[in-house]
């Protein structure tokens, strides 16, 4: 059986008390952040200029693996929808014209609500359109003549 250091004892002892003690420390930490906020905003400009290019990359990295994820977590954060439901409009066709290419998620600018899966070429007509049907109606009208 080996002995521990005493370095060791005190690393073991203080992770014991991290575990037994979990919502002072958590309280503790929260306290000491907001008396630190200046200090803290100093440490992260600090850090952000001295790796800036670093950070950069690993941006542009993730920005390329990760494209639909992004996709997905922008449409969760502006329509207030589910990822799963983002997912299945992304996948679905085009509502009008039934293609499956540059699909958008199409809403209401009034009301917010999401209206369905629309090509980029048709969610961009309706919008010329200002989302008005008897516009689309007379342009309908127009059309057949």
């Amino acid at each position: 059986m080996s002995r521990l250091t005493r370095k060791e004892k005190k690393a073991e002892y203080n992770k014991k008390w991290r575990e037994d003690n979990k919502e002072k420390k958590a309280e503790y930490n929260k306290k000491w952040r907001e008396d630190n906020k200046e200090k803290i905003a100093e440490y992260k400009k600090a850090q952000y200029a001295a790796n800036r290019e670093e950070r950069r990359e690993y941006q542009k990295k993730f920005r390329e693996t990760n494209k639909e994820t992004i996709k997905l977590r922008a449409a969760v954060r502006t329509y207030g929808i589910t990822t799963e439901t983002a997912a299945n409009l992304y996948s679905s066709s085009c509502s009008i014209c039934g293609t499956t290419e540059n699909i958008c998620i199409d809403h209401c600018h009034t009301t917010g609500n999401v209206r369905g899966a629309l090509c980029h070429s048709c969610n961009t007509g309706i919008g010329f359109f200002k989302d008005c049907p008897d516009l689309l109606t007379k342009a309908k009208e127009y059309l057949s003549d």
